[in-house]
């Protein structure tokens, strides 16, 4: 078993990876031959979609160094036909899985019952060094920015129950209509071009390229569109250098992460490329010859030695700090970072009735980071950012026949900052009682960098009570669990400002309770966002323009 302690983070199978490379067909093909000389295969068809699966995620996987988890459970199998991907079910992929075992290509974890975490543990499986090697043949030639799509979801109007697993709902007009609505918009957006045009004051985290960027490369969300560095790639091909790549990659691997940048990660590719050795991993670092080079798959490589040398560092807290680092663009060596949104598409999701949650999700732009938004073109122009203010305080406020007149957050009492008490606000609309509530505002904290004794549960119960103080019309909303409530409002006024956006050819990428549209309709997104919002709850709302920045501070 190898780099075991690499593959600590798992992932669904992802049914919604597909590749149109020939090479991944051929190794699809070549794998279903040899396994049905095993096992007996029904419909040689859905066998190759679910083999073709498996195989797409296990290549993710590998290079983000991870592994896939499944369930051997035949009743987690069993999801309504309203999802579709009827192929993936437990009699087809369990035996393909236990075949590709036995022919050595993955390596395996079963499941088991955690007695610390009291919970269980479902199967794990990732590549063996032999599904590597033939691996390498076949896909010598293919570049890995462009080997993996994302394909959109069979239904586009899903629905969850409390545990998150998609559960059936009943069908009506109305769900008709909000589903014709969404493909309508999923049409119009995936004829534009959205591209996010990053320059070299940006600060970009470690999060940002592992846990966004490099995945979202891989999956066939983004894709490069113009690169360049601050240095000439010339230059750094025709110095000269002298040590063996056994030296270079322990200098690297030894060098404190923090301080890698793309430009010295190149200088080693070259060097690796200068002393005619093969390279340390040739699926990963084949990227850099003396004839030629490809800027994208030279950036894919830096990104995949980082996210690498990162989940190395065994200490859970390490690789937290790590990807905490940030740099601005420039630091890293890059002049200017463009790519575009391969994948456009968007879904709703409704949280075990209709009257709850509904929001929508599915097309990138929505996770990420927030400055990065001031920086999306459509089809080549600038955009703007409007936001409702305080979206669901106000909504609670009105729903009673209120007027939301001053800053819900500013008028809490205390010293905290204004973050801090939205932060403790929402979460506690959110959850379902003081206690959850308490604890969600304690993971928020941590997750912020704040430590000592303001997460103590004396201090946060303190300054939950301030709030709900600030708050007496809506006290008994918080803590309450309206959150899921609040949600379905503000997909509803969300949808219907997407609907005639839509009919007026009108681009709008939508980021929950905020909508990003080119600059020259900036007056008729105010418009609406005013005129849907006064259609549901009969207030003026308030609505500000967010600010370009160039960090998320």
């Amino acid at each position: 078993m190898t780099d075991h302690y690499l593959h600590r983070k798992s992932h669904r199978l992802n049914v919604h990876l597909t590749s149109q490379s020939e090479a991944i067909q051929n190794l699809t093909d070549d794998l279903l031959g040899e396994i049905s000389s095993r096992i007996s295969i029904q419909s040689r068809r859905r066998s190759r979609e679910t083999l073709k699966k498996v195989l797409l995620n296990l290549i993710y996987n590998e290079i983000t160094c991870g592994c896939i988890r499944y369930s051997r459970n035949k009743n987690d199998y069993a999801h309504h036909h309203r999802y579709g991907l009827l192929w993936l079910k437990y009699d087809r992929l369990i035996p393909l899985i236990d075949a590709l075992i036995q022919l050595e290509y993955i390596e395996f974890l079963n499941g088991c019952w955690d007695k610390e975490q009291r919970q269980g543990l479902q199967s794990k499986i990732w590549t063996s060094p032999k599904f590597l090697e033939i691996l390498i043949n076949y896909l010598m030639n293919e570049s890995f920015t462009d080997l993996l799509d994302r394909e959109e979801p069979y239904q586009l109007i899903q629905m969850k129950d409390e545990k998150k697993r998609l559960i059936q709902y009943p069908e009506g007009r109305k769900i008709i209509q909000l589903r014709d609505q969404l493909k309508q918009y999923n049409r119009f957006i995936n004829e534009q071009e959205i591209s996010v045009n990053l320059t070299e004051a940006v600060m970009v985290d470690n999060t940002f390229w592992i846990d966004n960027f490099l995945k979202g490369l891989l999956d066939g969300s983004y894709k490069l569109k113009s690169f360049n560095l601050n240095s000439n790639i010339q230059e750094l091909k025709s110095s000269t250098f002298t040590s063996t790549s056994s030296t270079i990659f322990s200098t690297i691997i030894n060098t404190s992460i923090p301080n890698t940048t793309f430009n010295n990660h190149l200088q080693s590719l070259v060097a690796l490329s200068s002393t005619k050795e093969e390279l340390r991993n040739p699926f990963t670092d084949k990227l850099l010859t003396d004839q030629s080079f490809d800027i994208r798959d030279g950036f894919l490589s830096y990104l995949i030695f980082l996210n690498k040398a990162i989940k190395s560092f065994k200490k859970t807290k390490e690789r937290k700090e790590l990807l905490k680092v940030k740099k601005s663009l420039g630091e890293l060596g890059i002049h200017n970072f463009d790519f575009i949104l391969k994948y456009k598409s968007l879904h709703r999701v409704f949280n075990e009735s209709f009257k709850n949650g509904g929001r929508f999700y599915g097309s990138p732009h929505i996770n990420l980071p927030r400055h990065m938004r001031g920086f999306i073109h459509i089809n080549g122009e600038p955009t703007i950012e409007l936001d409702y203010d305080a979206l669901h305080p106000t909504i609670l406020y009105n729903l009673k026949g209120l007027e939301m007149v001053e800053d819900p957050y500013d008028i809490i009492p205390g010293p905290e900052s204004r973050k801090i008490k939205k932060k403790v606000l929402l979460t506690a609309l959110n959850a379902p009682s003081d206690k959850k509530a308490i604890r969600g505002i304690r993971k928020g904290l941590i997750d912020d960098g704040i430590r000592g004794d303001m997460l103590k549960d004396k201090f946060l119960k303190d300054l939950l009570d301030r709030t709900k103080k600030a708050h007496p019309l809506i006290e008994s909303d918080i803590g309450s669990g309206k959150g899921k409530m609040l949600q379905n409002i503000d997909s509803t006024i969300a949808n219907a400002i997407l609907v005639e956006l839509t009919k007026q050819k009108i681009p709008a990428l939508p980021v929950h309770d905020s909508f990003v549209v080119p600059e020259q309709y900036e007056d008729e997104l105010k418009k609406q966002m005013i005129l849907q919002y006064k259609n549901i709850l009969s207030f003026e709302p308030g609505i500000t323009k967010k600010k370009k920045k160039y960090d998320n501070k």
